[in-house]
Parts: structure tokens; C-alpha cells; sequence
């Protein structure tokens, strides 16, 4: 039961009482009371913020429009399957899908499930962390390029995805042209480390030749055989009682079967020098699901011969050389040779893929949920928000922004003007608010079963409703 009682002529509310016994139905009152608030007072807005986070909704600044792009066969969809089953997705099965078996969320065109390809690019949205990310799941075969098009003009950041056995590939270069063709900041997920060839060193490397990118290296991979050297007794684990628990994981991942001293295990994150290692998943086990084991490294002694250990330092040293080509407070730490913390060396990584000067890179195996879960908490932290970057001016010829900005009466008709700003170069770009007028790209159509048009749509200023009339 929803009561409101607002004084409109003082615009003054005295109180609203929700009283429910079912959880969904609370969710239904409390959007109806919402959309209620936002047609009366203005006073009344603060109320409609607060019951808004209950009701699912969240800030611009926490919303990332983010693709996912690469070369066919690279994990655009199994990445996208292990996102949606770690955020928690309604998915039919209770597991993520597999692209195997036809079972996945975003192929769901018949054609595409037999295959095992992406044909269309299908777009999915997930919470996160409080923050609502709207996902694009794009195609990466050649014959497809034009949906990939459609699909990264109207995004604010990319997930990179590549083969770690094969670095960057033909239609690599070609997606990441036309991220760069439309101004998309972008990270890089380097996948499949569990292949037989794996190499991020490779990988990174092509991408640094091929195309030219400031690549920031934030993990390096940790098998069997590196892990088990953290267990001589000359390593000293920060954490109390991290030795036994290491043991005890490594003891039963060797009881898996085609586990051996190569075998793929996790990561080890360079800025803070964390370790976090994934049990060996078999066909019976919850890829998803899986309790990660997370262990504090110590720092390397010179000569020590711990070689995990030295190469997790020079592979710092190189992250931290990285970002101080890019930011001048780095640059300053690292010629007064001070200790850089890991949350001051992450900022500095955020600010510069968000300025366009660096590509953070992580590491890990979709397949086997390795991973997958530092990419998630990768687009809030590097990838902008619509309020970071205002892309729909690239959308508007200059001389239809310059006469909204004029506030020219032809242009204007029923409708309101959008918040428009004005750059220090004396551009004009839309804000990203949900008050004043709608503008927003329709960026594909399809058709349904019945023949009827199905339209998606980017807003970038205002609010688009259901059964509003935009022409």
C-alpha cells in the first residue's frame, strides 16, 4: 500500500508509508510512487532519489555503455555469458551459457547457436557493484562488420578481447578502427590463457605494433609451477596462515584430472601485488561459482630466486613506467624513486584511459570464470560514464548544435531544448541529463516474428518513455 499526501501550492510533502508483504510488488509500488513524485514539486526530487536506489535505478555517473569487440572466436560471448552469471542474471539454467551447447543468453538466434557464432550484435544489461552497465555483445566475423558499426557509434568505452595464442588478428585491427573511428575508450581482455601457446607477452606486443596502443599491463598469469614456488621456506606470505592455505588449494587442484605444472590457475594483480588463484573447474562444477583463493605477496629481495616473485617486480616496474609516460604525478614519484601505492597507480590508470592516452590490459580465461570478474569491476573503474565523455555532439552536425545552443525557436516546436555545454574551444556538446529535451539515436531496427519494428536506441539527453510521441 502506497499513502502520499503532498501540498502542491506549498510544494511541501509530508509523507509517504510503503507497506508490502511481496518483494517484486514493493519494487512495482515503489517506481509507480516515483513516477507520481516526478510530476509534482520539485522539493519532492530528493524523495524520488532516495527511493529510487530501491527501486533499481542509479545516477548517470554510475552507467557504462561498454561493447565488446574482437576477432571471431577470441570469447565475446562466453566473456558476456560469465558477466551476466556473476552479476547475478536471471539466466534459464541458473548457470552461465555455454556457446557449446547453444545455451547462451545473447546467441539466441537459431542460426547462431548452430553455428556457435555471433551473427547480430544483442544487447544485455547487468548490475554491478551499484552501478548499471549496458552491455553490447558485437559480431567478429568480417562478413559482419557493418552490425559492429551500428553498435560502436553509439558506446562510450569497449572491452578489447583477444586470443592469448594469437594476439591481434585481421578483423582485430578492423573493430579497433572503428572504435577509434568514433572516439571509444577501451580496455583489453587478454583471453584464453589456458590455451596451449598462451602468451600475454605476445599479445601484448602485437598490440603495441599492430595497432599502436599505450598498453598499461595491470596482471600477469599464474600457473601451477609459480604458485608452488610461493611455498619455499625462504617466501615469507604477509598474510597469517596463507602458506597453509596455499598448500591445502594445490594439494586438490593436482587431484583434478589435466592438471599438471602449466596448468592456468589465476592471476597475480602488479599494483597491489595480490595473487588470486581459481580451483581447477571440471564438467560437473559451477564455473561462476567457484571460491577464489586470495593471498598478499611479499616484495621481491634482490636475489632472492624466487622467479615469480622478481618477475611480478619488473612486471610493476614496467606498469609504473607505463603510466608515468602519461601522468606528470607518476612521472614525479617515479624519478624520486618513492613508493607508488596501488590505489594512486590505479587513478592514475583510470584518468588516462578516460583522457584516451593508455589501455589498461588484464588477463584471464572465460571458460574457466578466470578473470572475468576484474574485467567487470575494469569498466567502472577505467571506462567512462555518459558524463566522463559527450559523444552525442559527433552525432549532430555543427550547425544544428549551434542553433539548439542559439536557442532557435524552428528547432525548438512542442519540444524542449537539450542542456547543452559549451567547451573551453568554444564547442558545443549535449549533457547527459534527464531533464529538458530528448535526443537520442536510433542506431538499429529489426523485426520481430509479426513483422513489427523493433527499435534500439541510444539516449544521450532527456527522457524517453514508453508510448511518447518524439515525432
Amino acid at each position: 500500500r502506497v499513502t502520499t499526501h503532498i501540498h502542491h501550492k506549498h510544494e511541501v510533502f509530508s509523507y509517504l508509508r510503503v507497506t508490502v508483504c511481496d518483494e517484486e510488488m514493493a519494487a512495482v509500488l515503489r517506481r509507480r510512487a516515483i513516477s507520481s513524485l516526478r510530476r509534482t514539486a520539485p522539493l519532492t526530487h530528493c524523495l524520488a532519489r532516495y527511493l529510487a536506489k530501491e527501486a533499481g535505478e542509479v545516477d548517470v555517473k554510475h552507467m557504462r555503455n561498454v561493447g565488446i569487440i574482437a576477432h571471431i572466436d577470441a570469447g565475446k560471448t562466453t566473456t558476456t555469458e560469465r558477466m551476466l552469471a556473476l552479476a547475478g542474471h536471471d539466466l534459464s539454467r541458473g548457470v552461465a551459457g555455454e556457446v557449446d551447447d547453444g545455451s547462451t543468453v545473447t546467441d539466441f538466434l537459431e542460426q547462431e547457436r548452430k553455428r556457435g557464432i555471433t551473427i547480430q550484435s544483442a544487447a544485455v544489461s547487468l548490475r554491478w557493484r551499484g552501478h548499471q552497465v549496458f552491455l553490447i555483445d558485437t559480431p567478429g566475423h568480417v562478413d559482419f562488420t557493418q552490425e559492429v558499426e551500428r553498435s560502436v557509434r553509439v558506446l562510450d568505452g569497449a572491452v578489447l578481447v583477444l586470443d592469448a595464442a594469437a594476439g591481434v588478428e585481421a578483423q582485430t585491427e578492423t573493430v579497433w578502427r572503428q572504435a577509434q573511428k568514433h572516439g571509444v575508450r577501451a580496455m583489453c581482455f587478454v583471453n584464453k590463457m589456458d590455451r596451449l601457446g598462451a602468451d600475454l607477452d605476445m599479445s601484448v606486443a602485437s598490440l603495441r605494433k599492430k595497432l599502436g596502443l599505450h598498453a598499461a599491463v595491470l596482471q600477469m598469469p599464474l600457473s601451477v609451477e609459480g604458485a608452488r614456488e610461493l611455498l619455499q621456506e625462504s617466501v615469507v606470505l604477509p598474510g597469517r596462515g596463507d602458506k597453509e592455505l596455499l598448500a591445502s588449494f594445490l594439494k586438490d587442484a593436482m587431484k583434478q584430472r589435466g592438471v599438471d605444472d602449466e596448468h592456468f590457475l589465476g592471476t597475480i594483480d602488479l599494483s597491489c601485488h595480490t595473487a588470486s588463484l581459481f580451483p581447477p573447474a571440471d564438467s560437473s562444477s559451477r564455473r561462476d561459482t567457484r571460491d577464489v583463493l586470495q593471498i598478499a605477496l611479499p616484495q621481491a629481495a634482490a636475489g632472492s630466486g624466487i622467479r615469480i616473485l622478481e618477475q611480478a617486480k619488473l612486471k610493476r616496474q614496467e606498469l609504473v613506467e607505463a603510466i608515468a609516460d602519461v601522468d606528470e604525478s607518476i612521472a614525479e614519484l617515479y624519478l624520486a624513486e618513492e613508493d607508488i601505492s596501488g590505489d594512486r597507480l590505479l587513478n592514475a590508470v583510470s584518468s588516462s584511459c578516460k583522457a584516451g592516452k593508455c589501455v589498461p590490459v588484464l588477463c584471464g580465461s572465460s571458460l574457466q570464470g578466470i578473470g572475468v570478474e576484474a574485467v567487470l569491476d575494469g569498466m567502472l573503474a577505467f571506462l567512462p560514464s555518459p558524463e566522463d565523455i559527450s559523444q552525442a555532439s559527433q552525432r549532430l552536425s555543427d550547425e544544428v548544435l549551434q542553433r539548439l545552443a542559439d536557442d532557435d525557436p524552428s528547432l525548438r516546436g512542442r519540444h524542449q531544448v537539450p542542456s547543452l555545454l559549451r567547451t573551453k574551444k568554444g564547442q558545443v556538446a549535449l549533457a547527459p541529463h534527464t531533464h529538458g529535451g530528448l535526443v537520442a539515436l536510433v542506431f538499429k531496427v529489426i523485426h520481430d516474428q509479426q513483422g513489427r519494428a523493433v527499435c534500439f536506441v541510444r539516449v544521450y539527453s532527456g527522457v524517453l518513455q514508453e508510448k511518447t510521441q518524439v515525432l
